[in-house]
């Protein structure tokens, strides 16, 4: 409920005024934290744990001391998100628990708490606008859910079946267990890793980057430097990576910000959507040089522009984790495998 806007409105008032009052929230998220693993006889204030209260104290004092002018996107919110996600991606705090789902559902209540932070220092804090972090059902944005993940699904099975690295394996979920595994699955993607990626990429990095470049003076400065070096980290995967395919995700690369351009010049209006969503989904996808496939890489990449477009036409992160999970469960659902 925190990125209600009348939520998040009501928790501002007193936050800029006192800082004993702006650090309440996180304080109380530690207490939280650290009285369920307790609970859960789990080692506390040990370990990668002990980083916990400068990740959430960090974000929430660096936006505490911004300048007042809330409209106006500067260098130092992307600095203070990636200063902040940069250790999260590299400390894993997996407590056990008896939450519901024998807690591989709810596998980390870390990741939770860092969502939580992440929303009260950028939209309450920060008071940065568009984040679209609640719950908000309507068919219209259901519908534009879905058929763009019929519209990726599609074209990576005809593309990946093409290419011979997408195979039908077949499927079968008529039986209860099949189908009990499948809403585990999703609920485990959406609460776990869909709502956490997609409020960082889009909800957050999207959505600065959106309106930083609306703002400069300069925006083809931000076009020619953008994909410069997204270009240059997609060959860099590809190489470090060692694949055969090593071109694969440069040449999907160049596809988005050609697409991103051509459609910047048909849709004048929204220059500063189409490039923030090429950026922001080029960089999606090469996180997942973890998973070791380029072929992976380069679908993520898609992947992250069908995220980014449901976002920037639903203003809502829950619906873009929505279509993340639906993709991260296609292949189960489905009965189709990648080869590579």
């Amino acid at each position: 409920m925190i990125g209600i806007p009348y939520v998040s409105q009501g928790l501002r008032y007193g936050t800029k005024a006192a800082l004993s009052k702006t650090v309440i929230y996180p304080i109380l998220l530690l207490v939280l934290y650290y009285s369920f693993v307790s609970i859960h006889d789990q080692p506390v204030m040990e370990g990668a744990s002990l980083l916990l209260p400068y990740l959430m104290l960090f974000p929430v004092l660096a936006l505490y001391h911004q300048a007042q002018n809330y409209k106006y996107v500067s260098w130092w919110d992307l600095i203070v998100l990636i200063l902040f996600l940069w250790p999260v991606t590299l400390i894993e705090l997996p407590e056990k628990s008896h939450l519901p789902l024998q807690g591989i559902g709810f596998d980390s209540v870390y990741r939770m708490v860092i969502i939580l932070i992440l929303v009260y220092a950028f939209v309450v804090v920060r008071r940065l606008q568009g984040v679209g972090f609640w719950v908000d059902p309507t068919w219209h944005k259901l519908w534009t859910t879905f058929w763009v993940w019929l519209l990726y699904i599609g074209f990576v099975v005809i593309i990946g079946m093409s290419m011979g690295i997408v195979t039908f394996e077949g499927f079968s979920i008529g039986s209860i267990p099949d189908f009990e595994k499948i809403v585990i699955r999703f609920f485990s993607i959406y609460l776990h890793t869909a709502l956490f990626e997609e409020l960082f990429f889009r909800g957050l990095l999207q959505n600065l980057l959106s309106k930083k470049i609306r703002q400069s003076s300069n925006p083809l400065l931000f076009w020619i430097v953008g994909s410069l070096i997204m270009l240059t980290l997609a060959l860099a995967t590809g190489v470090l990576m060692k694949d055969d395919l090593f071109w694969l995700p440069l040449i999907i690369t160049l596809l988005v910000f050609i697409c991103a351009y051509l459609f910047s010049n048909l849709f004048a209006g929204f220059r500063h959507h189409y490039l923030a969503l090429a950026i922001s989904s080029v960089l999606f996808g090469l996180v997942h040089f973890h998973a070791g496939s380029v072929v992976y890489v380069g679908f993520a990449i898609l992947a992250g522009w069908a995220y980014g477009y449901v976002y920037w036409k639903t203003r809502n992160v829950f619906y873009a984790a929505l279509i993340h999970a639906l993709v991260n469960i296609s292949p189960m659902l489905l009965g189709f495998e990648l080869l590579k």
